[in-house]
């Protein structure tokens, strides 16, 4: 996105249907540059414009409404929400054990009890009870569970695997500013205002780049990721590196093989 807008909706009118941006390659694709101080590679969204994005609203979050244990596929949550069979959640580790997260597809959600079941087992442990522990603890200690769905979805093709990675690609979102090699000098000023959205098989193995990326990112309007998911990552989630006006507001970030946030 060199220049101008791309809109996916709007703050006041959020897409109401399906929108997919998949980008596709592998680790050998030809690696590109727009500028000499920044390593963009490849399988990108460069953002040099500005790019808005917004969905529509979800149930984000439940509590875990009862513990789940190893080889465990039903547990309860909060009633209500509007989370659909086929969907993935994730549960979050409660204990010491950082990697016990889980990654859940919904096969059935009973709305008015919150009864859920996966389609597969759980390998984790995930504290619950009914009721906030907050009285006894200061704090909730229930077990987060997070809506992994957006009807707005940036992802990487799973399909292009290379014979020397051996498997898929990730893919990442990288918001910047550079001039032009022109006589005008003409400066391109990156942004990106996202809300609702799934950040899906991003970031790269082994590497800095990040599934969304802020990097010299610093003369534009600003920009924000709201409300969105960023998730099942290679590398890190999030990383923000000499940029400003940068706001991130009630996101989950899950499982990555590295940082989730780094700045």
């Amino acid at each position: 996105m060199r220049a101008g807008e791309l809109n996916i909706g709007s703050e006041s009118d959020p897409f109401p249907n399906k929108a997919t941006i998949e980008l596709q390659g592998d680790n050998t694709e030809d690696y590109w540059a727009f500028h000499r101080a920044i390593e963009a590679g490849n399988k990108n969204l460069v953002i040099t414009g500005k790019v808005n994005m917004y969905g529509l609203d979800r149930d984000a979050r439940s509590r875990l409404r009862t513990t789940v244990y190893r080889g465990m596929t039903s547990f309860a949550v909060d009633a209500g929400l509007d989370w659909q069979v086929g969907e993935q959640i994730v549960l979050a580790p409660t204990n010491m054990r950082t990697l016990d997260t889980d990654i859940c597809t919904i096969r059935s959600y009973n709305f008015g009890t919150g009864e859920l079941t996966c389609e597969e087992a759980l390998q984790g442990f995930h504290f619950g009870a009914d009721s906030s522990t907050e009285d006894v603890y200061e704090v909730d200690m229930r077990g987060e569970v997070a809506l992994l769905a957006r009807n707005i979805e940036i992802t990487g093709s799973q399909h292009d695997i290379s014979h020397t990675a051996r498997e898929p690609w990730g893919c990442r979102v990288l918001v910047s500013d550079f001039f032009e090699n022109n006589i005008a000098m003409t400066l391109r000023a990156g942004a990106l205002m996202m809300d609702n959205v799934s950040v899906y098989k991003c970031s790269q193995k082994f590497t800095w780049k990040s599934a969304i990326k802020f990097e010299n990112a610093i003369m534009g309007q600003g920009s924000t990721v709201s409300n969105s998911v960023i998730h099942q990552g290679q590398g890190p989630g999030i990383i923000i590196a000499k940029s400003a006006m940068i706001t991130l507001k009630d996101n989950t970030v899950a499982d990555f093989a590295e940082h989730g946030i780094w700045v």
